[in-house]
């Protein structure tokens, strides 16, 4: 193909890009990049159930694929029946119909020999699917699917769960919701359903859960959480140390983030921190001035809070901007935080040093963004001057620090990770206060 004839079709390209993006912001389209980009060609068991899929629907559709939770496929494999080989499948995709509305479709097709087949069929007034989780909920030995479906937006939103009731699915409850999960929040062994619902508007927010019986689904409890949040992040399930289960989830609160811990205690459901006065201007207990998030820091299983202290500059005015304050991860039991340990956390370059208590309250740590550098000094807190460098950390691609002349003669290499060399170059102070390149060894850890 001549030169002329590929740049007079990439152009062509280009403008009927440009007329459809013009064309759905006149008309109100809703035109996304699933309706540009083609999915991967499917093999093996995919493409089987892709074939069935096609010869099934008649009219035209558009795959849609989960944007949160294990599932990120528009097609899903699963064993539903506990038979030991994953003998259904479920294609999510969406079609408009002649008024212009667009509606998701769920579809479950069953292996039964070697063909695929399709059984039931769904159709749902939504425009997207969020998350699929696939459990057992009632302990029949038939897992349950539960969707939530993106109704309008990411904003308008709701969970509905299904059965298998002979080769059909059915929904047993459906509720409005902004994050959910399936979790053992009451320790029996089975998996209930758990929402968050913030509504915006009124600024309240509700933790329930749901209970699934044999032929029956209950609210079995909630409460309220802060509504005054800008908004929640997706839930974390885990225990507190004392050994109860607890969901876990952050919330963004002005320029900040708080946490909270939800658990069910003799049925009922918890929250650690909520003050039912709580007015728009509560300030929870575990508020920071960051998005920092709740993390297991040390991987002991628990995950631990943080709070950012404020950096310390020993009565001295200077610009607080270029410093790095140390961040205080704390469990809670319950009843009280406990600390886990003080760290100096560099998010950009992926890695935190545990805070040596020979630095407490003597020291400072410099960032230089551009040059993926931290700076640990010394200060003389009586005269307010730094006294000196303790050591400088530095990350640095492996490429360039593999180079004969690579500039870094006077670095240390500490630890590689994943293409980056974290590095350190000492001072020659000889103080209490001093650090060695096995000390840093011990202390780094990538996140």
């Amino acid at each position: 193909m001549s030169v002329i004839k590929k740049a007079l079709r990439a152009l062509l390209a280009t403008v009927l890009i440009l007329s459809l993006t013009l064309l759905s912001a006149c008309s109100g389209f809703n035109i996304t990049a699933d309706d540009f980009l083609s999915p991967p060609r499917a093999n093996g068991e995919m493409y089987a159930v892709e074939q069935t899929l096609k010869d099934n629907v008649k009219t035209a559709y558009t795959l849609k694929y989960p944007t949160a939770g294990e599932y990120r496929s528009a097609y899903i494999l699963a064993d539903l029946t506990g038979s030991g080989t994953e003998n259904f499948a479920m294609a999510f995709y969406s079609t408009i119909n002649e008024e212009n509305a667009t509606f998701m479709n769920l579809k479950l097709m069953q292996k039964v020999g070697e063909e695929w087949i399709s059984v039931s069929d769904i159709i749902v007034n939504a425009v997207g699917v969020e998350k699929v989780e696939i459990y057992d909920l009632n302990g029949d030995g038939v897992k349950e699917i539960t969707v939530g479906w993106n109704v309008y937006g990411g904003m308008d939103k709701k969970v509905t769960a299904y059965a298998l009731s002979g080769l059909k699915l059915e929904p047993l409850m459906q509720e409005s919701y902004s994050s959910f999960m399936c979790c053992d929040m009451v320790g029996d062994g089975r998996k209930e359903l758990f929402i968050i619902y913030h509504d915006t508007v009124s600024a309240t927010a509700l933790a329930k859960y749901y209970s699934f019986g044999a032929d029956k689904v209950n609210q079995s409890d909630s409460c309220p959480i802060d509504g005054t949040v800008v908004s929640y992040n997706e839930p974390v399930f885990g225990a507190m140390p004392n050994g109860t289960s607890a969901i876990y989830v952050d919330a963004v609160k002005g320029a900040g983030m708080q946490t909270e811990i939800i658990y069910c205690s003799k049925g009922k459901l918890m929250a650690s921190f909520y003050n039912s006065a709580a007015t728009e201007n509560y300030i929870s207990p575990t508020y920071r001035n960051s998005t920092v998030e709740s993390l297991d820091i040390n991987g002991d299983g628990y995950l631990d809070i943080p709070i950012i202290n404020p950096v310390n500059t020993f009565g001295i005015e200077m610009d607080t901007t270029t410093l790095n304050p140390i961040t205080s991860w704390y469990t809670y039991n319950g009843s009280n935080f406990n600390l886990t340990m003080q760290a100096i956390m560099n998010y950009t370059d992926g890695y935190y040093i545990e805070f040596p208590q020979k630095w407490q309250n003597c020291t400072t740590i410099s960032t230089e963004i551009e040059n993926r550098v931290r700076t640990v000094f010394l200060w003389d807190t009586v005269a307010g001057v730094i006294k000196s460098e303790l050591v400088r950390i530095r990350a640095v691609s492996e490429v360039n620090w593999d180079k004969p002349d690579n500039g870094f003669n006077e670095f240390k290499e500490i630890t590689r990770h994943k293409g980056v060399v974290y590095a350190a170059m000492f001072s020659s102070y000889e103080g209490a206060e001093k650090i060695t390149l096995a000390e840093l060894k011990e202390i780094l850890h990538i996140i």
